[in-house]
């Protein structure tokens, strides 16, 4: 027996005088059905038929003020038919898209609420010359319907259904000595969130892969890459919204562990007589940081004592008080962070240790390279002064 329904009501999504003869249609609800998505070519669009969402308060049964999808979705042209796919992907069909006629669409989601990346054009088969359009996905399969009036079918629109191509992927890495570049034979561990999970030793040529059908869509794999005496490292890679077949390919350099040594990273800089960390259009000191914390993270058993220096300017005692600041901002973000108090040690050098010399900077020609040149004095360096740290005592 179907399914019982009670009788149909009008909902008012838009708000019409008696001069307003906007259209609205092709309803969708987003897959958390916190948003209504629909077309209409009311004012305020960017062309004819734009996308556009209300929010849905369920308990309510109540909807917001229309919101427009923005330029990454609409065009100078027609957007119709939106339907939203479980892994969060905009599909819709457009009169503005690269095959002619109507063409289906698709926009991977981003950073914030109902927003997407720029829309891409469906290849063929799925876009013809003809008009194609109204897709819809079987629940998380890569398989469904949609509609066409290509040449071939039964009548001017015809469903058609579609499933899509296996995708295939590959990772491919290899390690290196970051000071001579020789390959190492490093240990090699990959964990998926799909509970999949490798461990292997990387080959003479430093060489590992996973190419056969291992590697599954939809999942995120950490790789984590160690060899005892070298500072470990890793990253990450993800097969989430893909739609085509990927190699990842990822080089690896092992820094040697020299107790005592000081370690480059990432800019760590501030500003003149500041001890706050800098964060311009040019420098983030802040995701600076999250290069050693991920050391940290990886490496559990070392304590690294963090440096930080000042330019020549100012008075010798004051520079020392003001790099010691400096420095135990940079521990106090690590702590923060969750990296254990007794791991790190902050040491102040003041201007005792110099990148650029005043003699240097003098003979600079501008005050602009004079001011990059005391900017690079005042960094953050770290020093690896213990491995023997046993987490948890």
């Amino acid at each position: 027996m179907g399914a019982k329904f009670g009788p149909a009501e009008v909902i008012e999504l838009i708000d019409r005088d008696s001069n307003d003869s906007s259209q609205v249609g092709h309803p969708s609800f987003t897959t958390d059905n916190d948003f209504l998505m629909f077309v209409s070519d009311m004012e305020g669009g960017f062309g004819g038929k734009d996308i556009w969402y209300v929010s849905y308060d369920s308990k309510e049964d109540a909807f917001g003020e229309p919101v427009n999808m923005g330029e990454n979705v609409n065009t100078s042209g027609d957007e119709m038919f939106p339907n939203m796919r479980f892994d969060g992907t905009l599909y819709f069909s457009s009169s503005s898209g690269k095959m002619g006629g109507l063409d289906i669409l698709s926009a991977k989601p981003a950073e914030g609420t109902m927003k997407f990346e720029k829309a891409e054009t469906a290849p063929y088969p799925l876009n013809s010359s003809a008009d194609d359009f109204s897709i819809v996905f079987k629940d998380d399969e890569d398989s469904g319907i949609f509609t066409s009036s290509r040449v071939g079918g039964k009548g001017k629109d015809d469903l058609y259904s579609f499933t899509l191509p296996d995708m295939k992927f590959c990772f491919r890495a290899n390690v290196y000595d970051y000071d001579t570049g020789n390959p190492l034979m490093a240990s090699v561990a990959i964990n998926g969130s799909n509970g999949d999970s490798w461990t292997f030793t990387a080959d003479a040529d430093g060489g590992f892969e996973l190419c056969g059908d291992e590697i599954k869509k939809r999942s995120t794999y950490d790789v984590d890459v160690e060899l005892q005496g070298f500072i470990s490292t890793g990253d990450r890679f993800s097969t989430v919204g893909l739609s085509e077949s990927t190699t990842f390919a990822r080089e690896y350099f092992l820094k040697e562990v020299v107790l005592d040594q000081e370690y480059q990273m990432p800019l760590v800089l501030y500003a003149f007589n500041e001890a706050e960390l800098l964060v311009n259009e040019e420098v983030n000191s802040a995701d600076s940081l999250a290069y050693l914390l991920d050391i940290m993270e990886r490496n559990e058993t070392y304590v690294i004592q963090l440096e930080s220096h000042t330019d020549s300017r100012g008075k010798d005692d004051y520079n020392e008080e003001l790099s010691q600041r400096r420095a135990q901002t940079c521990v106090d973000y690590l702590i923060n962070a969750g990296i254990e108090r007794d791991r790190l040690v902050a040491a102040g050098r003041g201007e005792s240790m110099l990148l650029v010399s005043d003699s240097e900077i003098n003979r600079m020609k501008t005050e602009e390279e004079k001011e990059r040149a005391h900017q690079a004095n005042r960094r953050t360096v770290f020093r690896i002064m213990r491995f023997d740290y046993v987490p948890g005592e």
